[in-house]
């Protein structure tokens, strides 16, 4: 490269050097450096030395003493001078610093000049997105062609150095075809480093050549439920088989993606879709100061008396309030469930458990409420005191014929009086008046002084009694338990006329959140342990959420437990629970025919007709596994990473994906890998087509059935379909291809499970942290998917991750894998602008800039972000000259000028598991003003 001429000097420097020209020496001798200086003139008087052909001079010219050096190149040298042309000898003293190569000094050229070049390669430091390998453009190209043209003596009467001179012009050109060169090679230079390649064949080759592949992509993954039908005369069930296909309604600019189901199910009408249970009957306990009653045709009002009778227990409670609840329809679940009226009762005190008396207790007895409907005395409570009495009567009268005292009517009843004890033993109780609401097998209560006791009535007759002085019709109660020595006839209040009321299922108005029992709202057959079930419903601040269950065991027609509690928090009337389910992945199912064997041919190749071809999720170091399958013969032959070190009779093929998603099966030579049989049409290939981010869906996308069995009304995705990754870039693969050689598929440090992680299908970020739980240590793996898309925790990629990690290392540390906390950063700051710029524009490309320096991929786990890195974004932005950052803080925190936010890894707080934070910056988080 460079006009030919007596001594050549090479276009090139040294490897990452901007100094002199490398000069080639005699053969033998490496190359030595011209350093640069300016052109001298060699005085015209001067004899000039002869052009030779090849750039060697012919022998006529050469003087006595003198001989071509080996390798020619034109130099000479002295004989009989051994130090001659700097060459050293063993025993030589070492050189000084300006006799070794590349002193500065000039350097004799043909006809004693010295050349200062134009051309050169600029220094590569480490870290640069790109390698500088260009020696120089076209203008320096043709400066330096141009300035040659003094040292050529033959060419000395060419004296115009004009471009529209014939000889300059062809310069010229010359100079643009080494622009064009140069700019070539320094694409091939770049395109042989991993850190700078583009092209995604340079990217590929350089990964393979450590065992690396570029990863295809992941299909989606989602649970398709079916509602099914009864059909007469059928079998119980609609049997749903492996390869049942659901297709999505394309929203605008979409395509239609389908999914196909990857395990039976046999679905039952029944299952269909089952509420849980939004009221629940809840008997009074002690401790409650309210009651649910049913109905609200109950006169209670204050001050009203109720029992409440457990089976060893007993309360006497007075009403506070008393509030009807009017008929109500909860969530919308089959059309809607109506929670009958009821009345919510207030007590004037808690209910405190009183013991009942042995023969009043009723072992298995519900709590009852009995409301006591009657107010009554005891017979008697109006009498005159004893001490009141006339003499005659308590005393007794003088009989003046004997002069004896006749004992008065009521000499005898001190102790019996009304104001006497009724005595342990009494069973028989007399009211004041007639009570028709007293009845045999109601409750009586007997209160005084702030006691109370309950009695239950055995019998009941009406009779009249005189006694105390008094005549009256009276209700006569035998009753039941406990003493009743506490009590009198003046002091005692007795309440009767019980009448039970019904108690109430008023709704269940807590979230359904961490439990591992549904209470169902209707008896479910065909529930078995093992079932996968799908809980669809919304949040408590009425968001949608979902999550598949699965079976442990069913207690009884309506309670079932889980293998798990569940994860989200729902609000318990809009639950419903999914029992047709089945999971489902993205991809559409093919048969072809790839062509016919041939045993003449060596390492035939077949391209498959669709792409691109679908990977799905698996446990696996790359964590997806190929759906394709090729048969010849009617025989599985395997896939291999490659056919070197096959066996000739090894029936194997290769398998490489083109960068349009073709995908090209190769079979072997029979020397590495077998060749194929002679056969027509007998290579066949099985395999799915389909796979990215475009088929993560939204729930209630898939309701297309393309599979119609017998009985099927129609299909849907209750959860998202998530879990996709698109075929792997150029910047991702630029990431994860030297992570192979850094886990060399084994995980045992901290590092290795981040790593093995980060090139597992499905993952877009990732981060490893040791814990400490309890007496033992934890690794804390948290994830993100491409984009920072979250993985729930039912997702398929989480279970596949944890069962390949296990494979790759000794379980010695459990792992846990939590989904990424990502925080939010606000930023105000304000700029002041360059002369000539407009602030719309800037302030755009400014926002731009920081959303883009700060985003998902461009941040790591418990990476702070500081002050001084915001300014140096913004100062990057053509058109800022100076920034002044007024606030930076979380979004979710007051406005403040923070100089750092920080991030916290993985951590354990209390007893919950925290994911490592990510801090990010969202273009509505950012405001930018313009300084004056």
């Amino acid at each position: 490269m460079g006009v030919r001429h007596r001594r050549r000097v090479p276009l090139g420097r040294a490897p990452g050097s901007a100094g002199p020209l490398l000069r080639p020496g005699p053969a033998g001798r490496g190359a030595r450096f011209l350093p640069p200086r300016p052109v001298q003139l060699r005085h015209p008087a001067l004899r000039q030395p002869t052009a030779g052909r090849r750039g060697r001079c012919p022998r006529r010219h050469r003087r006595a003493g003198d001989r071509a050096a080996p390798g020619g190149g034109g130099r000479r040298r002295r004989t009989g001078r051994p130090g001659a042309a700097g060459r050293r000898h063993r025993g030589d003293p070492p050189r000084q610093r300006s006799q070794r190569a590349g002193a500065r000094h000039p350097a004799p050229r043909p006809g004693g000049w010295t050349v200062t070049s134009r051309v050169g390669r600029e220094p590569n430091p480490p870290g640069r997105a790109a390698v500088g390998y260009r020696l120089g453009r076209q203008a320096d190209f043709a400066a330096e062609l141009v300035d040659r043209l003094a040292g050529r003596p033959e060419l000395a009467g060419l004296t115009t150095r004009e471009v529209d001179d014939p000889a300059v012009a062809l310069l010229h050109a010359w100079a643009t075809t080494l622009d064009v060169l140069a700019f070539y090679q320094e694409r091939i230079a770049n395109e042989g480093f991993l850190g700078t390649a583009t092209e995604r064949g340079s990217v590929l080759m350089l990964a393979r050549a450590i065992g690396y592949e570029l990863r295809p992509g992941v299909a989606a993954t989602t649970w398709l439920s079916f509602t099914v039908t009864a059909t007469p005369g059928a079998p119980e069930g609609v049997p749903i088989p492996v390869g049942s296909q659901a297709q999505s309604v394309p929203g605008p600019g979409e395509l239609p993606q389908v999914f196909e189901t990857v395990a039976p199910l046999l679905a039952r009408p029944e299952l269909n879709a089952v509420g849980l249970r939004v009221t629940a009957p809840r008997a009074p306990r002690p401790g409650d100061d309210t009651l649910h009653l049913a109905g609200v045709d109950t006169v209670l009002t204050p001050g009203t008396a109720l029992l409440v009778l457990g089976p060893d227990w007993y309360d006497v409670r007075r009403v506070r309030s008393a509030t009807a609840v009017l008929p109500a329809v909860v969530a919308a679940f089959d059309g809607g469930a109506v929670v009958p009226a009821y009345t919510v009762v207030g007590l004037d005190a808690v209910v405190t458990a009183q013991p009942l008396g042995t023969e009043l207790r009723q072992s298995g007895r519900e709590v009852q409420v009995h409301l006591l409907t009657q107010r009554a005395a005891l017979f008697g409570h109006q009498a005159q005191p004893w001490s009141a009495l006339p003499v005659a009567l308590r005393v007794g009268e003088l009989n003046p014929g004997t002069n004896q005292v006749l004992p008065g009517a009521y000499a005898t009843r001190k102790d019996t009086w009304v104001d006497a004890p009724l005595g342990a033993a009494e069973r028989a109780l007399h009211l004041d008046q007639s009570y028709p609401s007293v009845v045999a097998g109601s409750w009586l209560v007997l209160e005084t002084a702030g006691v109370a006791q309950v009695r239950r009535v055995d019998a009941v007759a009406e009779l009249p009694v005189a006694d105390f002085g008094i005549a009256a019709r009276t209700t006569r109660v035998t009753v039941a338990g406990g003493d009743s020595d506490t009590f009198t006839r003046r002091t005692t209040t007795v309440l009767g006329g019980s009448r039970l009321l019904p108690t109430a299922a008023p709704p269940l108005t807590a979230p359904l959140a961490a439990t591992a029992t549904l209470e169902l709202a209707r008896p479910t057959p065909g529930l078995e342990p093992g079932r996968p079930l799908v809980l669809t419903g919304v949040d408590p601040d009425g968001g949608p959420v979902g999550e598949v269950v699965t079976v442990l065991r069913v207690r009884d027609a309506t309670t079932v437990d889980l293998t798990a509690n569940v994860t989200r928090r729902y609000r318990r009337d809009s639950v419903r629970v999914l029992g047709n389910v089945t999971p489902a992945t993205h991809g559409e199912s093919r048969a072809e025919v790839l062509g016919s064997g041939d045993a003449r041919q060596a390492f035939p190749r077949f391209t498959l007709r669709h792409a691109p071809l679908t990977h799905v999720p698996a446990a696996t170091a790359s964590g997806s596994r190929t759906t394709l399958a090729v048969w010849v013969d009617g025989v599985r032959w395997q896939e291999v990473p490659a056919l070197l070190g096959q066996a000739p009779t090894a029936r194997v093929y290769t398998v490489r994906r083109a960068d349009d998603g073709v995908v090209t099966v190769t079979f072997g030579d029979g020397l590495t890998g077998a060749r194929l049989p002679t056969g027509r049409d007998n290579v066949v290939a099985t395999y799915r087509s389909g796979v990215g981010r475009s088929a993560d869906l939204a729930p209630g996308r898939l309701t297309i059935p393309l599979s119609r069995p017998l009985g099927l009304v129609e299909v849907g995705n209750p959860v998202p379909a998530a879990g996709a990754d698109d075929p792997e870039g150029v910047d991702r693969a630029r990431r994860n291809a030297p992570l192979a050689v850094r886990t060399l598929g084994r995980v045992v440090s901290l590092a290795d499970h981040a790593d093995f992680a980060r090139a597992f299908a499905g993952i877009g970020k990732a981060r490893a942290d040791l814990v400490w739980d309890d007496a033992r240590q934890l690794v804390l793996l948290t994830v993100a998917g491409p984009d920072g898309a979250e993985i729930p925790p039912d997702a398929a990629v989480r279970a596949d991750l944890l069962r390949a990690l296990d494979a790759a290392r000794q379980p010695a540390v459990p792992v846990r894998i939590l989904g990424h906390h990502r925080r939010r950063v606000a930023v105000t700051a304000r700029l002041l602008l360059a002369p000539g710029y407009r602030f719309a524009a800037v302030s755009a490309a400014a926002r731009t800039a920081l959303v883009a320096g700060l985003s998902f991929d461009a941040r790591d786990y418990a990476q702070p972000v500081r002050g001084s890195e915001v300014q140096a974004l913004l100062h990057r932005v053509p058109g800022v000259a100076a920034v002044v950052l007024e606030l930076l803080y979380d979004a979710g925190q007051s406005p403040a000028r923070l100089d750092v936010i920080t991030a916290a890894p993985a951590r354990r707080v209390g007893d919950v598991l925290l994911p490592a934070d990510l801090l990010t910056v969202d273009a509505g988080d950012v405001t930018l003003l313009e300084a004056s």
